[in-house]
């Protein structure tokens, strides 16, 4: 079985970031991803808000990242973790294909991802009209009525980066809109965006979306629907050993260190307020920097 000082699961932002900085110590280290490096960067159509870097793609970052990483001599490792779990001395990872690794820490960068309705037609109709990513579909949408249903900042963004494609967006909010200002602004300053407060009762069409049929029964005709409502934390592999955790986002203390020693999480998969790529990557060098003090303390 490999064994290495840190496993790093999850390589985004958050997670190249504590890979960097660990590639600067003398600790052994993989850094496992399970979809394409960069993890939500891929799908985010344009950045503003991040330091030193304005108006930037999301795959131009990645690639940056990438690139950083691999001039170090990093490299990114590819499979599925399911399970983390104890072991005589640190814990041992299993692959969903039977495989597993040890390591003395581990530091969770798994992410978050859309999280279901759970409504009649979302299931029969995902792909035929229903996504959850606007970066990866908008395009099949071009000068069509699109509907995004959200409240948070990142469901402004894509609303916005489709408004640049689509005939009409219907941005609808289930609850008091949380988007920054600027983002707010936008699109109420956008002439084929149209607000409007409501929940999804359900979606119809014959073998692709036709409309979305609201609590009140109200009708939106619309194309394609972008259910953004809120996350769910890619954390469940942690689960077996205990992990303290909020609504399935795992708690950490100001060094990004879960209850569990030697158990670290880094950028969307954490319970905070602001999920931003910028916090993100602070929070994969501090919990870099928290394993390298804790394990150097260890071999001494």
């Amino acid at each position: 079985m490999e064994t290495y000082d840190v496993a790093i699961v999850g390589a985004g932002m958050a997670g190249i970031s504590a890979a960097i900085y660990l590639k600067r110590s003398s600790l052994s280290f993989t850094l496992i991803e399970r979809n394409a490096p960069g993890g939500k960067l891929n799908v985010i159509h344009r950045i503003d808000n991040y330091p030193g870097t304005p108006s930037i793609s999301g795959i131009e970052l990645s690639l940056a990242l990438q690139k950083q990483l691999s001039e170090l001599g990093g490299k990114i490792s590819y499979g599925n973790i399911v399970e983390a779990k104890k072991a005589e001395e640190g814990f041992i990872l299993r692959f969903d294909n039977g495989k597993e690794i040890g390591c003395l820490a581990i530091i969770a960068a798994s992410g978050s991802s859309e999280k279901k309705l759970g409504v009649p037609g979302e299931k029969e109709l995902f792909g035929k009209g229903i996504s959850y990513c606007a970066t990866c579909d908008g395009a099949f949408f071009r000068n069509k009525p699109v509907l995004v249903y959200g409240y948070k900042d990142f469901a402004a963004e894509d609303a916005l980066y489709l408004a640049s494609l689509c005939s009409k967006v219907y941005f609808l909010y289930p609850q008091p809109i949380e988007a920054t200002d600027a983002h707010l602004e936008q699109l109420k300053s956008l002439p084929n965006v149209e607000l409007a407060e409501g929940r999804i009762e359900r979606f119809e069409g014959e073998g692709h979306l036709e409309r979305v049929v609201l609590s009140d029964k109200r009708i939106i005709e619309a194309n394609g629907a972008f259910p953004l409502f809120e996350q769910q934390s890619g954390s469940s592999f942690l689960w077996p050993l205990g992990v303290k955790t909020n609504n399935g986002f795992l708690v950490t203390d100001s060094n990004m260190e879960t209850n569990v020693k030697n158990v670290y999480a880094c950028g969307d998969i954490v319970d905070k307020k602001l999920r931003q790529l910028v916090n993100a990557a602070s929070e994969g060098a501090l919990a870099a920097v928290g394993v390298i003090a804790n394990l150097k303390k260890k071999k001494v």
